[in-house]
């Protein structure tokens, strides 16, 4: 029903009241918007040590058939803002551009956000991502040193990051930035160097959401001898969370210690 949508419209300062205080927002705090999600791909072809969906199968939407149904709600109901729920909408380069060109050539006029990995953007992605109505990207950078990244299956470098994020920045694309804390063979000088990173790129980091790392499954649980992690067959809950208890047995933390 398009009339309902309406009803479920609110303003940028009703929905985050702490935006009144973001100097970046003045003049759009009582613009409204109703945000669509939505999933066309289910699963990942990253194989993140931490991540118990790593290598996850799924399914994927023909970029065509996801703009269908986009298009759908565009002229069904009236959409124009969409919160794109997939774990990484640029698993393939050609993907992203054959989604966004398809965007583009229906001329929907969309505002939208997904996630994203560092690995496989450059200038010409990020700029047809912005054309095709892409205002906001979730990074999963996790940790910010070469050495944790390797470690983790990341496939990216701090210094690839660093130009992505200020490219996206220079055209208007909002960047968010996930970090994990707490990962195994983590130390002071990682944490260190996780704060000086944020510091030094603030110019184009606009938001950050730090986690907590709890080994709940995928590669490190799969297969623990090769990331120097032994595990102790149990669950401990680690705050509010049961956590897969685990040693960092190559002259690292116990689980002691670590927890």
């Amino acid at each position: 029903d398009r009339a309902a949508i309406e009803h479920y419209r609110r303003t940028i300062a009703d929905l985050a009241p702490s935006s009144r205080h973001v100097a970046e927002l003045t003049g759009y705090l009582d613009v409204s918007v109703c945000p669509f999600p939505y999933q066309f791909t289910v699963g990942c072809v990253s194989e993140c040590a931490f991540c118990n969906r790593a290598s996850e199968r799924g399914k994927v939407s023909r970029p065509e058939v996801a703009v269908d149904a986009i298009e759908h709600a565009v002229t069904e109901y009236g959409a124009r803002e969409f919160i794109f729920l997939n774990s990484e909408l640029n698993f393939g380069r050609t993907y992203v551009h054959r989604f966004c060109n398809e965007i583009i050539k229906r001329g929907l006029n969309i505002l939208w956000t997904d996630s994203c990995e560092f690995r496989g953007l450059d200038e010409e992605t990020l700029a047809l991502m912005k054309e095709a109505g892409c205002v906001a990207i979730w990074y999963g950078l996790e940790a910010s040193t070469d050495r944790m990244l390797r470690y983790i299956n990341k496939r990216t470098t701090i210094d690839h990051a660093v130009d992505v994020l200020y490219q996206a920045k220079k055209i208007g694309i909002y960047n968010c930035l996930n970090i994990i804390c707490g990962m195994p063979y983590e130390t002071e000088m990682d944490v260190q160097a996780t704060i000086e990173f944020l510091n030094e790129h603030r110019d184009a980091i606009d938001t950050t959401q730090v986690n907590i790392f709890y080994l709940q499954g995928g590669p490190f649980f799969d297969r623990p001898g090769d990331f120097g992690l032994g595990l102790r067959g149990y669950e401990e809950q680690v705050g509010e969370t049961m956590c897969q208890a685990f040693d960092e047995v190559n002259e690292g933390l116990s689980w002691e210690e670590k927890k």
